[in-house]
């Protein structure tokens, strides 16, 4: 990757400020006629607290409009133009190559990021409250993404030019600081942050792809937030009553429906402060609101038997009792269904069956709802002050514990922190390791 880069700054009266840079990239693992792209930036800020009518106003400390445009560009990774081998193990002493099973493009063009972004901070009564409020709106193009094929084809998939995708949202972050003398100092800031998320257009080929289907299938849907989970739902009827199968297991629609986007509703957090001469005190609570996740652990826990659920009121030896009503059931071609003559349901089946229907039956038993609020991270410091005739100064120490306990969370089994997102595919849970308590002792040295 070579670079060029500048930029130039312009300021007035320490009022108005203006800045501006460009970059123009040159990559090797684009091809020649589309490897060279530019991307440019323009930030401004006007310092309202320096007008001659707020200037002697004492209750505003400082007060800042800032706006700005820029555009990032990104290119993709080697060896995806033109078809290459990879190194497998060898077999018996000999070297082995493999052509991959996605289909390279050796037109590929650089993915675009256009953002937009204003914002307001004000400092009022001599630091006493800090106010910050952002908004943004960022559209990407041209994403590089992997589209799914059938094996038919020679490949699982290929890789191609796709996508236009919105994001935009705001972020508040009130900040309080009502005690500060020279013993005491107390802080507290809270942050909460929204984001609206829309696929505007995917590629002329496809209206949807398949991000994953290894555990439940989570799409991209033009016109739907990125990351919508699909599945079998429960059928249900006229009144909202889940309908139960002649076998007394819950029945579950024929074809894949929406089951929730793995995205938050918004986020915000809590952190606060305490110095009192040289101790320290601090704690911050963060909250996710909204989102769903799919959780492979509690379906085969379910199955297997191992969840507290599966053995709850001894109906191991009793058996379970689905709650719900049988009904006479009607699909359609479009997968939707009509449900008539409705009565509750008496039909006794083993532990076993139910706890099974679980995983094989409607994939919504195992899609939760994300929301949880956290007691994210503790600390207690203390900084030993040593006088001027030592060579070290002060030396701080402190001991921290973080992810500590959930103070509440929707979904009572599963960790809604658990699902292994990473890249393209968010909100899937198969088989992670809880997330771990963690504590120690920080000690700095001052010189």
């Amino acid at each position: 990757l070579s670079s060029l880069y500048g930029s130039v700054s312009y300021g007035w009266r320490s009022t108005v400020y203006l800045d501006g840079t460009f970059r123009n990239d040159w990559s090797s693992t684009l091809p020649v006629e589309h490897n060279s792209y530019f991307y440019p930036s323009v930030t401004s800020s006007l310092i309202l607290s320096e007008l001659p009518l707020l200037q002697n106003q004492k209750w505003i400390s400082f007060a800042k409009l800032r706006l700005g445009w820029a555009q990032v560009g990104n290119d993709t990774d080697p060896y995806q133009l033109y078809k290459v081998y990879e190194a497998l193990s060898s077999i018996n002493g000999n070297s082995a190559y493999s052509l991959t099973d996605q289909l390279s493009n050796r037109n590929l063009k650089p993915e675009i990021t256009s953002s937009l972004e204003t914002g307001l901070q004000i400092q009022l009564f001599q630091d006493l409250i800090d106010i910050d409020v952002t908004y943004y709106n960022n559209t990407s193009r041209n994403q590089i993404i992997s589209l799914p094929t059938s094996n038919a084809f020679g490949y699982s998939s290929k890789l191609i030019n796709a996508g236009e995708i919105n994001n935009k949202g705001v972020e508040v972050i009130l900040g309080i600081n009502p005690i500060k003398t020279e013993n005491w100092d107390w802080n507290s800031t809270i942050n909460f942050s929204k984001t609206s998320n829309n696929i505007l257009k995917l590629s002329d080929a496809v209206s949807s792809i398949n991000l994953s289907s290894s555990l439940v299938t989570l799409m991209a849907e033009e016109g739907e937030s990125y990351g919508q989970l699909h599945g079998y739902d429960f059928v249900y009827a006229p009144d909202g009553q889940k309908v139960i199968d002649s076998d007394g297991l819950y029945m579950r629609t024929q074809q894949l429906v929406k089951l929730g986007s793995v995205l938050p509703d918004f986020l915000w957090s809590f952190q606060n402060g305490l110095r009192y001469k040289d101790l320290r005190f601090n704690f911050m609570i963060d909250s996710r609101v909204g989102g769903n996740f799919y959780s492979q652990t509690y379906a085969v826990a379910m199955y297997s038997g191992i969840l507290p659920e599966t053995a709850n009121n001894g109906i191991r030896e009793t058996g379970v009792v689905s709650e719900g009503v049988t009904a006479d059931v009607t699909f359609n071609a479009d997968g939707t269904y009509s449900v008539s003559n409705t009565a509750p349901n008496t039909k006794n089946v083993t532990a076993q069956a139910w706890s099974r229907n679980h995983r094989n039956g409607p994939t919504a038993f195992s899609i939760f709802d994300a929301t949880f609020i956290k007691l994210r991270e503790l600390s207690l410091g203390y900084d030993f002050q040593l006088g001027d005739r030592s060579p070290i100064k002060t030396i701080g120490t402190s001991v921290y514990a973080r992810n500590i306990f959930y103070i509440y969370k929707k979904s009572k089994t599963i960790d809604p922190e658990l699902t292994n997102s990473g890249g393209n595919v968010q909100g899937i849970e198969g088989g992670n390791m809880p997330t771990p308590l963690t504590y120690g002792l920080n000690v700095s040295f001052k010189f």
